[in-house]
């Protein structure tokens, strides 16, 4: 039983976002401008190490200070800050 619970509780942890890098796919992002925007506003945020982004993709990239964790919900506040941009993927 102790076994199950543990390995039960591993694969909850895996689900959630909390590892050191967060991948999200993002509609409205068009230029360089969107690119400063959308890094200004999530190094704003202690726990974002560095921003990349791939406008080619449509990609976001956060890494993330060892220990720290960005939820979707955060994620969309600072999306929300950097303009009118819409996270449509968020690992």
């Amino acid at each position: 039983m102790y076994k199950l619970l543990v390995a039960i509780f591993l694969f909850m942890a895996s689900l959630s976002v909390s590892a050191e890098e967060v991948k999200m796919q993002v509609s409205g992002m068009t230029c360089g401008s969107c690119a400063k925007s959308i890094t200004r506003a999530f190094e704003a945020d202690p726990a974002v190490q560095e921003v990349k982004v791939d406008l080619d993709k449509d990609e976001v990239l956060l890494v993330l200070h060892k220990g720290k964790s960005l939820n979707q919900k955060q994620a969309t506040e600072l999306m929300k800050k950097a303009g009118k941009y819409k996270i449509e993927d968020f690992q």
